[in-house]
C-alpha cells in the first residue's frame, strides 16, 4: 500500500487473484448492486467474480459506450458535482485525461504519455455509463451527485 491510496504488488503481470479477492472485499464494503467489467483481459476473472455471487456486467471500452458517460462526468467536474475522498492517485489520473474529439462529437479519454495512468477516471467513466443505463428513480435525482469513493 502506497499511502494508503495505492496497492502495489511485486511482478511484470497482473495478478488476476489479487484483483479478485480485491474485488471480493470491495463487494462485502459497499454491496455493488453489479460489477462492470470491460472484456479484453477480464472474461476469466469476470466468471470467477459470478461464482462467488457478483453480477458482472460487460462495458466495452467502446467510443459509443463511453463518450456520453464522458461528457456527464465532465459535466459534474465543471459544475462542482464531482466529489471524492481527496485520493492523490484519483486527482492525478483526472489530471492525466486528455478529451480526444472525433468528427461525430464523441469524446473518448486518452493519454499524451504512457506514464500518465488514467485507469481510475476509465472506471468512473463505465461506472456513470452504467448509472446513465438504469431506470432512474422517479423521487430522485439519480445522477444529480457523482461520488467516487
Amino acid at each position: 500500500m502506497i499511502g494508503g491510496f495505492l496497492d502495489q504488488h511485486e511482478g511484470a503481470e497482473i495478478d488476476f487473484a489479487i484483483v479478485r479477492d480485491l474485488v471480493l472485499a470491495d463487494m462485502d464494503v459497499y454491496a455493488p448492486q453489479e460489477v462492470v467489467f470491460d472484456p479484453w483481459r477480464a472474461a476469466q476473472l469476470a466468471q470467477e467474480l459470478m461464482k462467488e455471487g457478483a453480477e458482472a456486467v460487460e462495458f466495452r471500452q467502446t467510443v459509443q459506450n463511453m463518450s456520453l458517460p464522458m461528457k456527464e462526468l465532465e459535466s459534474a467536474v465543471k459544475a462542482g458535482r464531482l466529489h471524492h475522498d481527496g485520493n492523490p492517485v484519483l486527482t492525478w489520473m483526472m489530471s492525466n485525461v486528455v478529451a480526444k474529439l472525433d468528427a461525430k462529437d464523441n469524446v473518448y479519454p486518452r493519454k499524451e504519455k504512457q506514464e500518465n495512468k488514467i485507469d481510475g477516471v476509465v472506471a468512473a467513466i463505465t461506472a456513470v455509463g452504467r448509472a446513465m443505463l438504469a431506470e432512474p428513480d422517479q423521487s430522485d435525482d439519480w445522477i444529480s451527485d457523482i461520488l467516487i469513493a
